[in-house]
């Protein structure tokens, strides 16, 4: 689904101006990327998460702007994180599982 990437930094400078931008580049890699009709940036839904969640934590759903900087600081001060970047996509409808790939290495082998 289209994604984009928001920074703490810019979270912190000014959310309301991180979470329209946000909203912003996802209409636009939904019509130029996916050629999706455009939405109103209030009708937008999608998740928000931070990079390394794991088994939906840390990933909170949203619609439009106001609601989107809401989750943003939500997820970037919870206590003891140390995120910083969030990934904001727009919502798959009807999703009920997630596809998921683990690569080990072995490192005690001997084989190269």
């Amino acid at each position: 689904p289209p994604t984009t990437r928001v920074q703490y930094a810019d979270v912190r400078a000014d959310v309301e101006r991180a979470a329209e931008q946000a909203v912003e580049r996802l209409r636009l890699i939904r019509r130029e990327v996916w050629g999706k009709e455009d939405m109103p940036a209030g009708e937008l839904r999608g998740v928000a998460k931070l990079g390394f969640s794991w088994q939906g934590d840390d990933v909170l759903p949203f619609q439009g702007v106001a609601n989107l900087a809401r989750v943003l600081v939500k997820l970037f001060e919870q206590r003891q994180s140390e995120q910083l970047t969030c990934l904001v996509q727009e919502m798959v409808p009807g999703v009920v599982g997630e596809h998921r790939v683990h690569c080990f290495h072995d490192a005690a082998s001997a084989s190269a």
